[in-house]
Formats: C-alpha cells, structure tokens, sequence
C-alpha cells in the first residue's frame, strides 16, 4: 500500500483557511463591539462586564481579539439593544432594518417597470384564460340542451300507398 503525503498537505491547507477565516470573523466582531462602546459613553467595561457576568478582562478580550462565547454574545446584545446575529456575525446595522429595494441605485425603476409589465401580462392570460372557460361552458349547455327547435326535424307523416283499382 502506496502512502501519499498529498492529501494530509491538502488537509492542513484547508484547515489554515478555516483558521484564517475564523480570524477574520473575530477581527470583524472586535470591531464592531468597539463601535457599540463608542456609541454608549455612558458604559463603562467594567459596567458591561458586570451585565454580562463576566470579569473586565473578558471584555478587554473581546473588543482587541472579538473571540468569546455564543452565550456572551447574546447577554452583549442586550446590553447595546442590537441583535445577537449583529454581534455574532455583523448582519444587519444595530437598530435598522435593511431596505432592500432602496440599495437597488437606480434599478428600482427598472424592476418596477418589469413587475408592472408581468402584472399586464398575468391579467391578459387571465382574461384569455375566462373566455375559454366561458365558451366551454356555453358548447356543454348547448350539448345537453340538444339541437334549437328551428333546426330539430319534425316527424314525417306515413305516406299512403297508392292504389290498385285504377289499373
């Protein structure tokens, strides 16, 4: 059996970037811990650690390296008022919701004139779609209601049958 050292070479590479990556999420969440702090001045560390439960050098900790616990992260998030996941992971701005359509610059008009021009052509196929269902409905009530009077045939009477005598 024939060792390879490639796919351990590979597994280390892969395991660097993940500690690479992990890095960089901390960095990102130093960051943002430093600016909730310069927003509230009126916090202390020492006031944050003490609502959080932990001791002032955890606090340090966590605004010049971001790395802490799940569990701190959500007690921290309520003491700024923002959400876990803004803490955690950065998503949305503290305190606002995402507006969607207004970070579209510019392609606002186009995507409403798009929806406009899809909402003409849905009540086109709608209208199409009615006045097949209407004449499909008129042709079965006019199959069991049969033929109109004018064109139903009327019985014929029995002719006579000529006669001998004159012969």
């Amino acid at each position: 059996m024939k060792t390879t050292f490639r796919n351990a070479s590979l597994r280390e590479h892969e395991a660097m970037r993940t500690v690479l990556a992990r890095m960089a999420d901390d960095q990102a969440r130093a960051e943002r811990i430093t600016a909730l702090k310069a927003e509230r001045p009126d916090l202390t560390w020492e006031d944050i650690a003490d609502r959080v439960g932990v001791k002032e050098r955890s606090v340090h900790n966590w605004r010049s390296t971001g790395g802490m616990k799940y569990e701190n992260a959500e007690k921290l998030a309520e003491v700024f008022g923002v959400s876990v996941d803004y803490i955690w992971r950065g998503g949305e701005s503290p305190g606002e919701t995402p507006d969607i359509m207004g970070s579209m610059n510019g392609e606002k008009s186009k995507f409403e004139e798009r929806l406009a021009a899809v909402e003409r052509d849905v009540a086109e196929i709608l209208r199409l779609v009615r006045q097949r269902i209407g004449s499909v409905e008129r042709d079965e009530l006019e199959a069991e209601a049969g033929p109109p009077d004018e064109i139903a045939e009327k019985p014929s009477k029995p002719r006579a049958k000529p006669s001998r005598r004159g012969r």
